[in-house]
């Protein structure tokens, strides 16, 4: 998949997967691929926060402040982390929030 994700798409978790908390880290099962995918807690943030109200600006801004200056360190990053879980099914573009 080759998605220009734009500063402000909207994108919410896919309703098709489960969340199950591991110790160190998220397991999320997308039951329509049958696959398990191993999120570690700062990438399990980054998904929450994606719930159908927030653009991907908005997400970025609230993952600088949860990391503080380590974001500084891996820019570009997060679109690819975006860009993965999209390609995995695990997040959707809302097509009703974006224009």
């Amino acid at each position: 998949m080759s998605l220009d994700l734009a500063g402000e798409m909207v994108l919410r978790q896919a309703t098709w997967c489960v969340v199950r908390e591991q110790e160190e880290q998220v397991l999320i099962y997308n039951t329509r691929t049958d696959e398990l995918h191993l999120v570690p807690p700062t990438g399990f943030f980054v998904y929450q926060q994606f719930d159908g109200t927030r653009t991907l600006v908005e997400v970025e801004a609230l993952l600088r402040q949860f990391l503080g200056r380590e974001m500084k360190e891996s820019p570009g990053r997060l679109g690819v982390f975006v860009e993965q879980l999209l390609e995995r099914g695990v997040l959707e573009v809302d097509r009703a929030q974006t224009g």
